[in-house]
């Protein structure tokens, strides 16, 4: 297997940069445009160039698991904004799919961040393809999930985003005598943020649904899209257009 090399992480960055540079206004605390100058953390060892930072060390692994809780088992390149304006850009980071947290590299050992994170990008080189995956939180709550629960966010603009939110869910199984296995259930599901009216709703892949969630745009949807059942690619590129109107 080939050695990632962090140097290519920067074009692609920087193409990152510009994508996000519309989310600094506002009170939107969700990921801004990284600053290259600014440090994730305060440096308490001038001559060491050390960061110190307080967090949590955790165990994610269930014993006797066959399917892992994590995004990828992988750590991975990424960028961290946090709510007080810190941004975290050289560490490794993992996000829990079933705890819906993010964690970052330290002593080979998952650990939390103590400051509140708004939003993160994952970079995930597999298989020679570089793919950006962006997080944030902030939402207004919906069931179970709360203001700080992360999104995937497939499109942003003006009038809407179009939202991921991944969920797993393990089932124990136990054989007569036997051992018991854990295994995790993937559960995605779709959301717009109408950023009119400030509402989540959480949509199906159709026009009809994306329509209930964005009312004031129902007949730019209706003239933009003729199929009514759409996959994710096409509910991607018609939230685009939207938000180019």
């Amino acid at each position: 297997m080939k050695r990632f090399n962090p140097l290519l992480l920067y074009p692609l960055l920087l193409l990152v940069s510009v994508f996000l540079s519309d989310l600094a206004s506002g009170q939107d605390k969700h990921l801004v445009n990284p600053d290259p100058q600014q440090m994730a953390f305060v440096d308490l060892n001038e001559n060491k160039g050390t960061f110190f930072f307080s967090a949590q060390r955790l165990n994610t692994n269930l014993p006797n698991t066959e399917d892992g809780n994590l995004i990828t088992e992988l750590w991975l390149q990424g960028i961290v904004q946090f709510t007080n304006g810190k941004q975290y850009r050289t560490g490794l980071l993992k996000f829990d799919l079933a705890k819906n947290e993010l964690y970052f590299k330290n002593n080979e050992r998952p650990n939390l961040f103590a400051d509140q994170v708004a939003g993160f990008l994952l970079v995930d080189s597999a298989a020679g393809v570089q793919r950006v995956m962006r997080f944030n939180n902030g939402y207004p709550a919906f069931g179970k999930q709360t203001e700080k629960s992360f999104y995937e966010v497939l499109a942003y603009g003006k009038n809407a985003r179009l939202l991921k939110y991944f969920s797993k869910y393990v089932t124990e199984n136990q054989a007569y005598g036997g051992i018991s296995t854990f295994k995790y259930k993937l559960i995605t599901d779709y959301f717009i943020y109408n950023t009119v009216t400030r509402q989540l709703s959480l949509v199906k892949k159709t026009t009809a649904s994306i329509e209930n969630a964005l009312p004031q745009l129902e007949s730019k949807i209706a003239s933009l899209s003729a199929s009514k059942k759409l996959n994710e690619g096409e509910m991607v590129d018609l939230i685009n257009k939207l938000n180019n109107l």
